[in-house]
């Protein structure tokens, strides 16, 4: 792989698990840096072979400002995140956290709705957020 593509968060689905999003600290700061303003496109890098355990790739996410708590949907391969620009923010902190520890070991950890939650829609798809060195 050249640096391009290990600057890329890698992002797999299935509707058992939800969505996976991985990546180096690289990739993680360089999909911080695309969202500063909390909305916008972005490209995942998609590797050729399986997606096993989770049963496809996606290809991108798209952050919209919208009405309301924070929904999170798969559309096509898109994973589509629309809410108020605060909760935008807020899940752009959670990524931009990933950024900010240093453990040599990685890190990783979960989003997703729970009874009132305070910037997640009930129907919004659990994300897992893991750090790899």
């Amino acid at each position: 792989m050249n640096n391009i593509e290990n600057q890329k968060l890698i992002c797999r689905y299935s509707e058992k698990s939800g969505i996976s999003i991985e990546g180096t600290l690289l990739a993680f700061k360089e999909f911080v840096e695309a969202f500063s303003k909390a909305e916008g496109l972005y490209n995942f890098q998609v590797p050729k072979g399986s997606a096993t355990p989770y049963a496809r790739f996606l290809d991108q996410i798209l952050l919209e400002n919208g009405e309301g708590k924070l929904k999170i949907c798969i559309k096509e391969n898109r994973v589509i995140c629309s809410g108020e620009k605060r909760y935008l923010d807020i899940l752009v902190d959670n990524f931009l956290s990933l950024t900010q520890q240093n453990h040599s070991k990685g890190l990783h950890f979960h989003i997703e709705y729970h009874p009132d939650h305070f910037f997640l829609d009930e129907k919004a798809e659990p994300i897992l957020l893991e750090r790899i060195n």
